[in-house]
C-alpha cells in the first residue's frame, strides 16, 4: 500500500456559531481512521485549538475564505491523499467538484439535502429521518443513511451494552446545549432555574451542565452556578 493511500484530509469548521457538532463528528471518523494506521490533515478555522488533538492528526488553519477550494486540492495533493472528508454547509457543489477533480475520492458529510447536486463519491446522512429520497436525482454517490451509519468516538461505541438501575423518582438531571450554545441557552436556563421556588423538585435535583469549548459565555454561566449550590458546571 503506498503511504498516501493512509492519509485523509478532512475539512470542516467551528465556532459560536457554526457549533461543534460537524467537527466533532469528523474527530470520530479521523479517530478510526487513525487506529487503522492511517493519518489525519484537518484543515479547519480553529487549528490553532487543536481541539481533539490525538496521535496521527495534524491540524492546519484554513486561508481568509472559508470555502477556498485552492487551499484545500493543494493539501490533498502534497499529502497525496486517498480520500477528502468535506463537513459543512458552507460548501456548494462548486467546491464540491474541485474536490472531486483530484486523485482522493470524496466523503461529504450532509444533514438536509438542500444543495441541488452533490458530485461525490460516498453521501453520508446519520439523521434518523435521512431517505434516499431526500437525494433522488441529486447524485449517484453511495448513500449511507441513518442512524446506524452514525459517527461516534470508540469511547462511547464500548458503551453498547452497558446498563443501569433508574430510580422511581429522578435525582440527577444532565443538561447541555452543544458546543458552542449560540442562542444562549445554557445562561438563560440557570437564571430561571435560580427563580425556582425551593420547594420545586428541580431545586432538589442534582444538575450537572455542560458547557461546550466554543461557549463564549463560559465564565458568566460558571459565576451564575456558583449561587446554586445543587447545581455543577462542567467543561
Amino acid at each position: 500500500m503506498k503511504s498516501g493511500e493512509k492519509n485523509l484530509v478532512i475539512r470542516v469548521d467551528a465556532g459560536p456559531q457554526i457549533g461543534m457538532g460537524h467537527y466533532v463528528r469528523c474527530l470520530a471518523l479521523a479517530q478510526h481512521w487513525c487506529f487503522q494506521g492511517g493519518r489525519v490533515f484537518i484543515l479547519t478555522n480553529i487549528a490553532d485549538k487543536k481541539i481533539g488533538e490525538m496521535p496521527g492528526v495534524i491540524f492546519q488553519k484554513t486561508a481568509e475564505r472559508a470555502a477556498n477550494a485552492g487551499q484545500l486540492i493543494e493539501i490533498i495533493r502534497e499529502k497525496d491523499a486517498s480520500w477528502v472528508l468535506i463537513d459543512g454547509h458552507n460548501f456548494d457543489p462548486a467546491f464540491l467538484e474541485k474536490a472531486g477533480k483530484t486523485e482522493a475520492r470524496v466523503l461529504f458529510l450532509d444533514d438536509d439535502a438542500t444543495l441541488k447536486k452533490y458530485p461525490v463519491d460516498i453521501l453520508l446522512n446519520q439523521n434518523i429521518f435521512a431517505t434516499s429520497a431526500m437525494y433522488k436525482g441529486k447524485t449517484q454517490a453511495r448513500l449511507l443513511l441513518g442512524n446506524y451509519y452514525a459517527l461516534l468516538r470508540p469511547k462511547f461505541l464500548n458503551k453498547s451494552t452497558w446498563s443501569r438501575k433508574h430510580p422511581s423518582v429522578a435525582t440527577k438531571l444532565l443538561v447541555t446545549f452543544g458546543g458552542a450554545d449560540p442562542l444562549h441557552l445554557s445562561q438563560n436556563f440557570l437564571e430561571i432555574y435560580s427563580q425556582l421556588a425551593p420547594e420545586d423538585i428541580l431545586r432538589k435535583m442534582s444538575i450537572r451542565l455542560i458547557v461546550g469549548q466554543m461557549n463564549s459565555n463560559f465564565q458568566v454561566i460558571k459565576d451564575l452556578s456558583k449561587k446554586l449550590p445543587n447545581c455543577r458546571v462542567l467543561r
